[in-house]
């Protein structure tokens, strides 16, 4: 009978990858289980339940406008063309140079303000609300609305208004609102408690290279009624605004605040609506 040669360090490798295979495929099995036990937790907020409501993106219904007996603003004439001008995301360090431009061309505009900026800069917020011009709440940290409870929302919208008037008294108090990310459903309006603004037009001035794109933006799509959209805290925007406005002035369109396009037209705006821009139809 012949003999039977064998090889000692084969096996035990052998035996060692069965060993290695198998302790993987436990490993795996294991960390399946783990997983699907936990998530992991992410270093932002999330929203703590999901929206059964669609996000709101169709005009406003019909009763959605007030109709009041127009006001009368001075150097505004409603018969004319008019848009209001609005900036996101107030306050910066930079926000005094768009308050002198305003001014020197003798325009106001509706600011939106987040709760965290003014807080960090109270000083800068104050010569805002001190300027006359209109002043909106961008909630206080900025956190996306959508998708969060009435109460959650709520919390955002009133910490940022309770801010802004400790800092500058009730008259500070915001008289409209804009949600973060311009996103907006039913949830949203309800915690808001002043009428939500977005807009029309977006001159898209955060991702702009030069102060010409802004321009030629917001020229080449411009509408009587407009609400247009920049934003406080770019350099861009801020080199763009002299011949933004000089553009618009051009043009013959008037520039004022969200309030005023719509008070001047006879138009006042309710809570629990949201409003994109003046009505096709406008005056009574």
């Amino acid at each position: 009978m012949p003999r039977v040669h064998q090889h000692p360090k084969r096996t035990i490798i052998a035996y060692l990858l069965l060993i290695t295979a198998t302790l993987g495929v436990l490993a795996y099995v294991a960390w399946l289980h783990i997983t699907s036990q936990y998530t992991m937790e992410l270093p932002f907020s999330q929203p703590e339940e999901l929206s059964t409501q669609e996000e709101i993106s169709a005009e406003p219904e019909e009763d959605a406008f007030l109709r009041i007996e127009p006001v009368e603003f001075e150097g505004l004439d409603p018969s004319k063309p008019m848009v209001a001008l609005s900036f996101d995301d107030a306050v910066t360090g930079i926000t005094g140079d768009y308050l002198a431009i305003l001014e020197e061309y003798g325009c106001e505009a509706t600011f939106f303000v987040v709760g965290y900026l003014a807080e960090k800069q109270p000083d800068i917020f104050r010569l805002l609300a001190d300027s006359g011009m209109e002043l909106g709440n961008h909630s206080y940290s900025h956190e996306q609305l959508v998708g969060l409870s009435v109460e959650r929302a709520a919390e955002q919208f009133d910490a940022c208004s309770a801010l802004m008037t400790g800092l500058a008294g009730e008259e500070a108090a915001p008289v409209l609102a804009r949600p973060p990310y311009d996103r907006v459903d039913g949830r949203v309006l309800e915690a808001s408690a002043v009428p939500v603004v977005l807009y029309s037009l977006d001159a898209r001035d955060a991702d702009a290279e030069t102060a010409e794109e802004i321009c030629g933006r917001v020229m080449g799509s411009v509408t009587d009624g407009d609400i247009i959209r920049l934003h406080d805290g770019c350099t861009q925007t801020v080199e763009a605004l002299p011949s933004l406005l000089e553009a618009l002035r051009e043009a013959g369109y008037q520039v004022t605040t969200v309030g005023k396009l719509f008070a001047s037209h006879g138009y006042g705006l309710k809570s629990g609506f949201r409003y994109t821009r003046l009505p096709e139809e406008k005056g009574p």
